[in-house]
């Protein structure tokens, strides 16, 4: 794989039949001869995935699949937030199944299309994006030790501390900054783990004074970064669509991060 390959990525879908959970053949080469019609001048499907923050390398009908590729932060994290709420799918399925194209709209009954990606291939993609613009969001992944605070160069940091930090094209180390203090200096590259979660990458750039707490703020947890799940320690009614509805004590899943001072999070 050379280095083009690496900043590509492949989208596969299949179609199936809601009723049936075994995939449908003959529905499956039906979409395939509505690809190979539009694969030679790709310039609607290039549209579609531009409106969906991915860039269009590619159409193979005879593999069920697009390449794509993105060149900034914010486009992967949109293409990989509508990917995981199945808009990607949804519209692929409005694309493919135009009933202007369909000589009989029954065979498009039932219909549904799913789609696959490398998520592990996706997340090293977003990585190299995240290292060629040169600064990013990391947590620390343990607390650095006695004899790393006694270097001036050095930045102390606790377990779990949010940092943006550079690449210094050296192996070994990157420029540091605390979130929440400004505090900077150099940082372990084995010590910090980038956000996984692009969103949260565009959201703290855009928007760095939502990041971290100062000593004079209330702080509702100790960490900078929290996963997994929390209680709810009052009754809340939602004052926009998108807000949860909560009693006290229940409990709430925590879909990515819970970054401390940013006000809210998504959670189901």
């Amino acid at each position: 794989m050379d280095f083009i390959d690496c900043l590509e990525i492949v989208l596969l879908f299949t179609g199936r039949r809601r009723c049936r959970d075994d995939p449908d053949q003959g529905l499956q080469e039906a979409l395939r001869t509505r690809l190979r019609v539009v694969e030679s001048n790709s310039k609607d499907v290039a549209q579609l995935f531009k409106d969906l923050s991915a860039r269009l390398v590619s159409v193979h009908a005879e593999k069920d699949s697009f390449v794509l590729t993105f060149k900034t932060v914010e486009e992967i994290w949109k293409f990989s937030t509508y990917l995981s709420l199945g808009y990607v799918a949804r519209c692929l399925e409005n694309f493919l199944c135009d009933q202007s194209f369909w000589l009989d709209p029954e065979l498009l009954s039932d219909l549904e299309i799913n789609v696959t990606v490398d998520e592990e291939h996706l997340a090293t993609l977003y990585l190299g994006l995240l290292l060629q613009e040169g600064s990013f969001f990391a947590k620390s992944l343990f607390t650095t030790s006695e004899q790393d605070e006694e270097d001036d160069e050095k930045l102390s940091f606790q377990k779990n501390d949010l940092l943006m930090v550079r690449d210094k094209k050296e192996d070994s180390l990157w420029e540091g900054t605390m979130v929440s203090t400004g505090n900077h200096g150099l940082v372990p590259v084995s010590a910090m783990q980038p956000l996984p979660y692009p969103f949260y990458q565009w959201f703290l750039r855009k928007y760095p004074g939502h990041a971290g707490c100062s000593p004079t703020e209330t702080e509702y947890f100790e960490d900078s970064i929290v996963i997994g799940s929390c209680v709810a320690v009052a009754d809340y009614s939602p004052t926009t669509p998108d807000e949860l509805q909560l009693n006290q004590g229940d409990v709430v899943e925590i879909q990515g991060l819970l970054l401390r001072g940013v006000e809210g999070f998504i959670g189901k």
